[in-house]
């Protein structure tokens, strides 16, 4: 069975999948995406994979590719890159747990990555979070029998958390 959460930004997805992921110590895969702060201002986002990669994702101050986010340029190849490593890791087989942080606009803008997603949710071990407003990539992931999905909010985040505990634990 997938689980995923889906929520507002800033609605505490990461820190919950971390808190989970961390709670259970589980063998995980995966990665999760953080923000870049400078000076207190989110400038940009950094995606880190449980093995210990660690690239950016997006920055404001990219110019220098053809896909952005907002005012995020993405930057594909470091997201290449990452992927080239995670796919090494799906084939091992030897993980209980794929954390994927986010199925986000910036991540789906890689084929490649809806590729993996795909892949890796037909192994049903995929714990992660996704975009709250739906394109034809995410509402297919939302629809799929074998996930089940949960909307955090400020106020449910410990009654959201102890369900996908017991979900993950069962």
């Amino acid at each position: 069975m997938n689980i995923l959460v889906t929520g507002p930004p800033r609605s505490g997805k990461t820190t919950l999948i971390k808190n989970i992921v961390e709670e259970l110590n589980k063998k995980t895969i995966g990665f999760i995406t953080e923000e870049f702060l400078k000076q207190g201002k989110r400038v940009g986002f950094k995606i880190k994979t449980f093995s210990g990669l660690e690239s950016m994702l997006a920055s404001i101050d990219n110019k220098h590719t053809s896909v952005f986010v907002g005012k995020y340029g993405v930057f594909l190849e470091n997201l290449e890159l990452v992927l080239e490593t995670l796919e090494k890791e799906l084939k091992t087989g030897s993980y209980d747990l794929i954390v994927v942080d986010e199925i986000g606009k910036m991540e789906l803008s890689s084929k490649r990555f809806r590729d993996f997603i795909t892949e890796s949710l037909d192994l049903g071990k995929v714990f992660g979070s996704i975009m709250l407003y739906d394109n034809a990539f995410t509402k297919s992931v939302k629809e799929r029998t074998d996930t089940k999905v949960y909307t955090l909010t400020r106020g449910s985040w410990v009654n959201v958390k102890n369900k996908i505990l017991e979900d993950l634990k069962s």
